[in-house]
């Protein structure tokens, strides 16, 4: 299924969410309590229409998970492609499971909603055509969490709730199936979270979050080859006689990600295969491996800011 046809499907199970959704949006901060803007709306809302007010089952969880992330979505539907030299040094871009996770950047999100091409990658063993990602403000806790819907190549939804804060990848996801264990448990199903099988979803998270934080770095290169100059953000609501409301976008919009540093790379690449070093003592020019590096800025006695950056793959020895 395509983005735009999965929407379709979780659109026509539950018709009336989308307006329900407007009046819980409409009603932010005053009937409901507030959220922070970094969120379009709380999982609650999604949980709300799918059970109809009684418990849901989980297999209804499953909906929860898809019609939340279809929600934040709709409103712009971009699908972000990635330069192929480009993806290709994201994914295989080091990044260690057990370190901490920058979760300060990740509220810089360009959208509410995004959907992100995954060619070649798998969550274990399960080949993805994509990933679905927004952000969650539990409304019952108060705790901060980047939610992923993985689309997966046979056409499962699989949703990975990242919780926010201190720690590393790995305690992200141990905490996530603790929560998913306790939540099973009440249900009367017994959750795998063998310390194997944690491990093995962490390695399998870090290149999606690699991917993702290139768009929340300092300066990312995404454009839309059709709007040049454009740049993808939140949508503006609309005044109609009921009040401001945010519509579904007319159609999916492709934003191109890394489409100049793709080409330097091409470049640095075909130099280093074409390089003559015979008559040369030093090493051979080659690629340095793409990293990440966080940088603190502002005054000492200040406020600080923490800025997330990618270095590309560097040519050395030319």
């Amino acid at each position: 299924m395509t983005p735009q046809q999965r929407l379709e499907q979780i659109s026509g199970r539950y018709p009336s969410a989308w307006s329900m959704f407007d009046r819980m949006r409409q009603d932010k901060g005053k009937a409901l309590a507030d959220w922070p803007a970094w969120c379009y709306l709380p999982m609650a809302a999604a949980y709300a229409a799918v059970s109809g007010g009684r418990v849901a089952a989980i297999e209804a969880m499953r909906d929860v998970a898809a019609l939340s992330a279809m929600a934040a979505w709709r409103l712009t539907k971009g699908v972000y492609r990635y330069d192929p030299e480009v993806y290709a040094a994201l994914v295989a871009t080091p990044m260690d499971p057990t370190k901490p996770i920058p979760a300060e950047v990740l509220y810089r999100l360009p959208e509410w909603g995004m959907y992100l091409e995954t060619p070649g990658l798998a969550w274990t063993s399960t080949i993805l055509r994509g990933c679905w990602i927004h952000l969650e403000y539990d409304a019952n806790n108060g705790r901060h969490e980047l939610r992923l819907l993985l689309d997966c190549i046979d056409d499962r939804l699989v949703q990975v709730p990242i919780h926010l804060g201190s720690g590393s990848v790995l305690e992200a996801i141990d905490r996530m199936t603790q929560e998913a264990q306790r939540i099973a448990a009440g249900l009367g199903v017994v959750a795998d979270c063998s310390p194997q099988t944690n491990s093995a979803m962490a390695q399998s998270a870090a290149p999606l979050l690699s991917l993702i934080l290139y768009l929340c770095s300092s300066e990312p290169e995404i454009e839309d080859r059709l709007h040049p100059g454009s740049r993808p953000g939140r949508p503006a609501p609309k005044r109609t006689r009921q009040g401001y409301r945010l519509f579904e976008a007319d159609k999916i919009r492709v934003w191109d990600v890394g489409l100049q540093t793709g080409r330097l790379i091409r470049e640095a690449k075909a130099v280093t295969q074409s390089h003559d070093d015979t008559a040369r003592a030093s090493p051979r020019p080659h690629m340095r491996v793409a990293h990440w590096h966080g940088v603190w800025s502002g005054p000492m006695s200040g406020p600080r800011k923490f800025a997330y950056r990618w270095y590309p793959p560097i040519i050395v020895g030319v």
